[in-house]
């Protein structure tokens, strides 16, 4: 429901959706519509899981991808974040995760919390690695577009 400005829903719920190419759009996951907002959402380096934000919770999810495509399984990742947003994900399938906490905070694939990357703006909207390596992360603020290069 983001952008509708207070016109009226169309779908009662806020989903995450599949495209498959012979079967066509199927529903994978249905939030509740006051509560749930899927927003950011990634695949694993493997393709084995996706994961996404909960705006509205403050959540990191998860599912395992079928062989067909197909989500299964939903768990929670992380928990008690301030309005997660976009995501991406390094060589090594760290989470990298966009708030409003003006920090991009920083999980492993297991949920473990790495640490925080911290700037001088509350709200980073979303992040994505780059360049040569791979190793060059640019993340997206309100008014900036940051840049930098992660070494591990």
């Amino acid at each position: 429901d983001y952008g509708l400005n207070g016109r009226p829903r169309e779908i009662a719920f806020n989903g995450i959706y599949r495209i498959h190419p012979q079967t066509g759009i199927s529903v994978e996951y249905q939030g509740n519509a006051s509560a749930n907002r899927p927003n950011g959402i990634i695949l694993s380096k493997d393709q084995n899981r996706i994961f996404w934000s909960d705006t509205q919770t403050g959540t990191i999810q998860s599912m395992q991808v079928g062989a067909d495509g197909e989500l299964t399984n939903q768990s929670e990742l992380v928990n008690g974040l301030t309005i997660p947003d976009g995501m991406c994900a390094d060589q090594q399938g760290n989470l990298y995760v966009a708030t409003c906490n003006g920090a991009i905070e920083v999980y492993s694939p297991e949920g473990n919390h790495w640490g925080s990357i911290e700037f001088p703006e509350n709200s980073i909207t979303n992040c994505t690695f780059a360049g040569n390596k791979n190793n060059t992360i640019y993340f997206t603020g309100r008014t900036t577009l940051y840049e930098s290069t992660i070494t591990h």
